[in-house]
């Protein structure tokens, strides 16, 4: 039994007339996904075998904790067979009886040590499986599985009582093992039927409502993200609204709690949270297409892989450590590859357009919690609601054209503030006392509400264009607009169409339901246009001349300055990466990878009216470095991935025939030619070089590939050709290559696989040499295996 889900066409739209909004679409979260499954195979899949290594220093069979997230990785990207090969060899070599009951033993190949958490987990996996199969033997595993985690459910008279225990044989309670064995019962009765798995799933979650468990901070966000989807199964199966408010309270409490408002950053590890809060995330857009949930990720996903994927394609354990180096460990990158996989299965979606003001539980907009509100009331239930506890407001930030009033008492009582800019200390009086916000326009651009009688979501738009994907990025959801207030000196056009097109209707006025106009929920995209001058985009790159062009393309460390025009009168504001300004040029030097994006700069008039621009800036990262002369002498020309023939290099200073020493950045490699086109003689560079006299190729070079380091798939490689333990040459080798390393050569088997992965050659070391001349030109990867290991490297044949 599978939830149905509609998709939605993302447009982008980019050029420098038309207002530009860059969504992440599905096809970007597959490139992602795939890309990070790709590493994962080059960095952990065992040989032979559909299982993976625990990380990449160690040839030991993964805990099934790590696997059982790569199962649902798989599953979540739709590698079904992939996941079908994995969950039936973690069965042969984790699944064991023990104590009367079978389950899966933490470690492979042994028994004794389980864990009610992890098999929960596993089954949970094993029941997306079904749904993906209708093959019944992973329903029937899942079964058995589950019964093992209700075997450690504590029950009334226990000390403690309720909740399910964490390892067999230890006494307590723990949410991790609860949430996912409760949320597994209601799968397992989604799709059998049978009561007894309501029954165990629904008194699992209400024992958990109850006691108020997983609910805000203190707790980790797979144990909240997997009730939430508890809860969304509850309400699938009895329609009882309560446990869809539970499930929107605890999405938007994960947000308040997890998110952080100014970068859009996920405050919480992959193996405790990323991934299970991208799945629920993924199940309530699923429930009730709300956009704003799956821009809620889109906003985390494109910070981790902008600001914490290293060079080597790898991400950190913290999915907010934009300074730490990728983790090589499966769990880690088996928990992104997840989230990727999720989201390539939806619309995709923008990280989220500011709201008009953000509250924060600490001094200097800093803290556990912080929480975007948008235009309306708020009482001390509908804060609670949203995540943030009473009486824990201490700073506050307002964007232009609002205002925010806080109450110190409930329902908009008591003594109040009223403030239109940030505020970094909200001050004695009330630090930590404030019940109740209003959240007001004080400019009307144009207003779209989602309700008519101008209530519901109420969003104000400055004049610009919006297509729908500049809808969602603001929480517009599709065909949801009732009703639209449009202030004085500005016109609005509706569009049925996504990218201002189709149908089309010119408001005239204030409109408190467009359902009398045959227009309730029609509008896809929207222009709106006032009598100002337009705003004049112009930027300048590296301390250049200003152009007027709204794109730029700047290398890591570089400088871009924006310079909208007209350059006197009104007053500017800016939102972007890591940016948030009120001058109307900026300046931004030393430039790093997360300052990619957009920029979007706000005009406020002299007569109050207002407009948007959005400026887009794509980093590039230099991953190789090309000289003119040896030692890395004069300037050197920088190089991102890519295909760079002979005029792509005079085109860039780098006269043909003139490349003397290059810098290559760890993880990558150059191919380089003699001829203009890619063709004729050609090497392939893994390191630094500071004189390529030595390798006959000074002043040789006419065009070359910077790509990322080719590795074949399922082989997890390691070495290099001057690696201290295997040691090959000639590199490049023509007919012969010698072989040397510690001990014995001789009867050692050893395997050649060429560029694509594919086996070329295979055999028994006999001597300290192989013979290759079968094979033809082209990147090569030894492996060989020795009574104690595995050694690797990669060779040229030429």
């Amino acid at each position: 039994m599978k939830r149905q889900f509609v998709v939605i066409g993302v447009f982008i739209v980019l050029s420098i007339i038309q207002l530009k909004s860059i969504a992440q679409s599905s096809d970007v979260f597959l490139q992602w996904s795939e890309k990070t499954f790709a590493q994962i195979e080059r960095d952990f899949r065992l040989s032979g075998s559909n299982l993976y290594r625990e990380n990449t220093g160690s040839q030991n069979i993964a805990f099934n904790w790590p696997q059982g997230v790569q199962l649902h990785a798989l599953i979540a990207a739709g590698k079904i067979e992939d996941a079908e090969a994995l969950a039936n060899e973690m069965h042969e070599k984790y699944w064991c009886y023990f104590n009367n009951i079978w389950a899966y033993n933490s470690s492979a190949n042994n028994c004794g040590d389980r864990y009610y958490d992890d098999n929960a987990w596993i089954a949970k996996a094993l029941v997306e499986l079904y749904f993906e199969t209708n093959n019944d033997t992973y329903l029937d595993r899942a079964k058995e599985v589950i019964a093992f985690s209700m075997s450690g459910e504590n029950h009334e008279g226990d000390d403690p009582a309720g909740g399910i225990r964490w390892h067999e044989g230890d006494p307590g309670q723990c949410l991790c093992s609860t949430a996912p064995t409760m949320t597994t019962n209601l799968m397992i009765y989604q799709a059998t039927g049978e009561a007894k798995y309501l029954d165990d799933g629904k008194r699992l979650y209400d024992w958990v409502r109850a006691n108020r468990f997983g609910l805000g901070g203190g707790y980790r966000g797979y144990e909240n993200a997997v009730i939430t989807q508890a809860a969304i199964r509850v309400y699938e199966i009895t329609e009882e609204s309560s446990y869809y408010e539970d499930a929107r309270h605890m999405g938007l409490a994960m947000e308040t709690v997890y998110i952080d408002y100014n970068n859009h950053a996920l405050h919480e590890t992959g193996q405790w949270g990323g991934h299970d809060m991208t799945a629920a995330y993924f199940d309530l857009y699923e429930l009730d297409g709300d956009i704003n949930w799956l821009n809620i990720v889109s906003g985390y996903l494109t910070f981790l892989h902008n600001n914490c994927k290293d060079l080597l394609g790898r991400y950190p354990e913290d999915w907010s450590d934009a300074d730490a180096q990728g983790d090589p460990s499966l769990l880690y990158q088996a928990s992104v590859a997840r989230a990727y996989g999720h989201m390539s299965n939806t619309p995709g979606g923008s990280p989220k357009y500011p709201d008009p003001v953000a509250i924060y539980r600490d001094i200097d907009f800093d803290g556990f919690y912080s929480a975007g509100l948008s235009i309306g009331e708020y009482t001390a239930a509908d804060l609670e609601f949203l995540g943030m506890p009473d009486n824990s407001i201490t700073s506050f930030k307002v964007r232009p054209g609002y205002r925010i009033t806080l109450y110190k008492e409930d329902n908009f009582q008591g003594q109040s503030m009223t403030r239109t800019s940030d505020t970094n200390w909200i001050g004695g009086d009330f630090n930590d006392v404030v019940s109740s916000i209003l959240v007001e326009v004080v400019d009307t651009f144009a207003i779209a509400y989602s309700d008519c009688n101008y209530s519901g979501k109420a969003v104000n738009l400055p004049a610009r264009d919006y297509t729908l994907a500049d809808l969602q990025a603001r929480g517009i959801n599709q065909n949801d607009i009732s009703s639209i207030q449009v202030g004085e000196g500005y016109q609005v056009t509706l569009f049925k169409g996504k990218n201002l097109d189709g149908d089309s209707f010119t408001v005239p006025n204030d409109i408190e339901c467009l359902e009398s106009e045959s227009w309730n929920d029609s509008t896809n995209s929207i222009r709106i246009e006032c009598s100002a001058d337009l705003i004049v985009p112009y930027l300048a790159i590296n301390d250049g001349e200003l152009e007027q062009t709204s794109t730029a393309e700047v290398f890591v460390g570089g400088s871009v300055k924006f310079s909208p025009q007209p350059e006197t009168g009104g007053s500017w504001s800016w939102i972007g990466p890591k940016l948030a300004r009120n001058t109307r040029e900026v300046i931004l030097e030393n430039i790093e990878p997360g300052q990619s994006g957009n920029y979007i700069v706000s005009y406020i008039n002299n007569d109050g009216l207002a407009q948007e621009y959005e400026f887009t800036l794509n980093v590039q990262t230099t991953v190789a470095t090309i000289f003119a002369d040896c030692d890395f002498g004069d300037n050197g020309i920088k190089l991102t991935v890519g295909d760079y023939d002979m005029f792509a290099l005079n085109s860039i200073g780098m006269a043909n025939d003139d490349i003397s020493s290059i810098k290559i950045a760890s993880g990558f490699e150059v191919e380089v030619f003699s001829d203009y086109n890619f063709s004729n003689n050609a090497q392939t560079l893994f390191d630094d070089d500071d004189c390529l006299d030595d390798d006959g190729i000074n002043n040789w070079i006419s065009s070359l590939i910077v790509r990322e380091k080719s590795t074949p798939t399922g082989v997890a490689l390691t070495g290099a050709s001057k690696n201290s333990d295997l040691l090959i040459y000639p590199n490049p080798a023509n007919n012969r290559l010698h072989v040397e390393f510690e001990g014995s050569v001789e009867k050692m088997n050893f395997s050649i696989y060429n560029n694509s992965g594919h086996l070329s050659m295979k055999g028994q070391l006999y001597s300290n040499w192989i013979d290759i001349s079968s094979l033809d030109t082209g990147l090569f990867f030894l492996v060989i295996q020795t009574d104690n290991e595995t050694l690797n490297t990669k060779f040229i044949k030429k």
